[in-house]
């Protein structure tokens, strides 16, 4: 089975892990403390899984401010279920 929708969040690598440090550097796991290579190889994977099967991933940039990205999952949940 695969879902009629997957939203996959995208954000650059070093933005995503100066925030995890800025925001979460109390919370971190064992992946936020891999090196950046890794979690370059992780998003390349995923990257490629968006583009094999366009029909069910939406990408979101995640890179923005909250409200947007907010704004943005909620108007990609609307365009494909509610038209």
């Amino acid at each position: 089975l695969k879902p009629d929708l997957t939203l996959y969040f995208d954000i650059d690598t070093d933005i995503a892990l100066e925030r995890i440090m800025r925001n979460r550097a109390d919370e971190l796991n064992r992946l936020d403390l891999e090196r950046a290579e890794m979690h370059r190889k992780v998003r390349q994977g995923y990257l490629e899984i968006v583009q094999h099967d366009p029909e069910r991933f939406v990408t979101i940039d995640a890179s923005q401010d909250i409200d947007t990205v907010v704004a943005d999952t909620l108007r990609a949940i609307k365009k494909r279920f509610f038209l």
